[in-house]
């Protein structure tokens, strides 16, 4: 329960910005998961996640599959019109195929 909220609280802090969808889903009984980001407004980004490229050009869609238990390490970088890159870093946990955003 406390995982929930904790995934409700930061989507809706990424809802506040207004420029990032997060679904986040995760397969129990593999204990890995898949990564889903979405541009909600169109704005491009790029998905830097645990050392590579995801979406190495800015685009509106990454995703990153079969992530393994424990913790992964990602930065989004935001591209707003007219503006400098914006970077969202944020360090999360895989366990027991949920995520623990802590």
């Amino acid at each position: 329960m406390r995982r929930c909220k904790t995934l409700q609280r930061f989507s809706r802090k990424l809802s506040q910005v207004g420029w990032l969808g997060l679904v986040l889903t995760f397969s129990i009984a593999q204990e890995t998961g898949d990564l889903i980001v979405v541009s909600e407004t169109g704005e491009p980004f790029r998905l830097y996640l645990n050392g590579e490229w995801i979406l190495d050009r800015p685009g509106t869609r990454a995703e990153a599959h079969d992530l393994h238990e424990g913790f992964h390490k990602g930065t989004i970088y935001l591209y707003p019109s007219e503006r400098k890159a914006v970077q969202l870093k944020k360090t999360f946990a895989v366990e027991g195929g949920y995520i623990d955003l802590g």
